[in-house]
């Protein structure tokens, strides 16, 4: 039996007990006569058995019919309900009759093992049809996935326009900086703090008036606790990046990313993080620190005073020596060597970082890695001249040979002194 047949049942059943015991001294006064055609049931009539009744909740209107020929065998629970008149009993409510209904329902509603077996061959689940359609180059989304994809839009398209320099003091004037980066870089989806550490670089890349704000709103600090805390690689190479942005050419901000323990956050990471992340963090530092060298060096500065005093402030060069920077790199650079000799990348930017401050740790250096880097890039610098064609690398590895030369002269020199 289906659900709304026995909906129409226990309607019956309700109303039939509800007129039953309204007026009990009237029952044979006032019968209904029921037609083919639906007639409203005054308060107080007699219904016979085995009519159709509906009731309108809404307008509290009971109504009754006869049951068309057609259903009058379907419905073989209805001929079961007792009516007025049938006696002492007959003016209760059946139990048993009700019981059976129940069971239909709850029968009706589970289905057999061959049935289910039928269903999942004709229904396919959200992870079939995300394999099926992404042969096809099409992905199916649930709402969660459609919002973070519009999420990411968003944010790619204001790292667009974020590289105008007039579009990035106009998302400082509307404080896109609290409004969207720092509630961004707290939510926990990884790849939104990726898209968000990106558009931070580009704002303040090259623009002075853009890294002074980011500067006064906690920028640095924001910035080394997700360096220091996170725990994926690709959103701390993106932190790098945008701490890269930040402290160029900026001393103010390299000066408070010294008193804000940023040297001690990034010598942490070099000493437990994967290989990519620390090549990065080397390179920043190497950047700084020749940045810092040249301000301190450069003639033309002299009538600066203002600039050369703040990078004086930093320091850099002397922080990193009492850091043990000198033994860091030594140690990189072996342990580059040692897991990939071919990674020329990475040992490329060691070997630079190693050159820039040559002249404080070069007697520091192992020797016997920069002779065999020295003797290797040698011979692939040969053997590129041999080729002919636009993927030659000559110059890249006799740069390398010329990097561990001098920095192996001037560990001689320092020795003999």
């Amino acid at each position: 039996m289906s659900q709304t047949n026995i909906i129409w049942v226990l309607l019956i059943i309700l109303t039939s007990q509800v007129i039953g015991n309204e007026n009990k001294d009237k029952e044979e006064e006032d019968i209904f006569i029921p037609t083919r055609e639906w007639q409203v049931v005054r308060k107080g009539q007699k219904i016979p058995k085995g009519l159709h009744v509906r009731i309108n909740f809404e307008t509290g209107i009971t109504e009754a019919k006869l049951l068309d020929e057609n259903e009058t065998n379907k419905n073989s629970a209805l001929q079961k309900i007792p009516q007025d008149g049938e006696g002492d009993d007959d003016k209760l409510l059946n139990t048993m009759v009700i019981k059976e209904a129940l069971k239909k329902i709850k029968n009706d509603e589970i289905l057999k093992p061959d049935e289910i077996k039928k269903t999942n061959e004709k229904f396919r689940s959200y992870e079939q049809l995300k394999k099926d359609m992404n042969s096809l180059n099409l992905t199916p989304k649930i709402d969660a996935e459609v919002l973070k994809d519009l999420f990411k839009q968003i944010l790619e398209d204001f790292d667009f326009l974020a590289h105008q320099f007039d579009n990035a003091l106009e998302f400082v004037n509307q404080n896109g900086f609290k409004q969207v980066i720092y509630k961004n870089l707290n939510l926990s989806d990884s790849q939104i703090r990726q898209e968000t550490l990106r558009l931070f670089g580009s704002l303040v890349q090259n623009n002075a008036r853009v890294q002074i704000h980011a500067l006064e709103t906690g920028g640095i600090g924001t910035l080394l606790r997700i360096l220091n805390l996170d725990q994926s690689v690709q959103v701390k190479s993106r932190t790098i990046y945008a701490l890269s942005c930040l402290l160029r050419r900026f001393p103010l901000a390299q000066l408070k990313f010294v008193e804000n323990g940023g040297l001690s956050v990034i010598l942490k990471i070099l000493q437990k993080d994967p290989a990519k992340v620390q090549i990065k963090l080397v390179t920043l530092m190497n950047d700084l620190l020749t940045e810092n060298i040249q301000a301190l060096q450069d003639k033309s500065n002299e009538n600066q005073s203002m600039l050369v005093s703040q990078y004086k402030l930093v320091n850099l060069e002397k922080l990193l020596l009492e850091q043990d920077w000198c033994g860091y790199l030594n140690k990189l650079l072996y342990l580059l060597y040692i897991a990939d000799p071919d990674d020329h990348d990475s040992i490329e930017k060691c070997i630079l970082s190693m050159h820039t401050i040559a002249s404080k740790c070069a007697v520091h250096y192992n020797t016997d890695i920069l002779i065999s880097l020295q003797e290797r890039y040698k011979t692939l610098a040969l053997n590129d001249l041999d080729r002919s064609d636009e993927f030659s690398n000559t110059d890249f590895f006799t740069n390398l040979h010329d990097l561990c030369e001098e920095i192996l002269h001037l560990k001689n020199v320092k020795t003999e002194l």
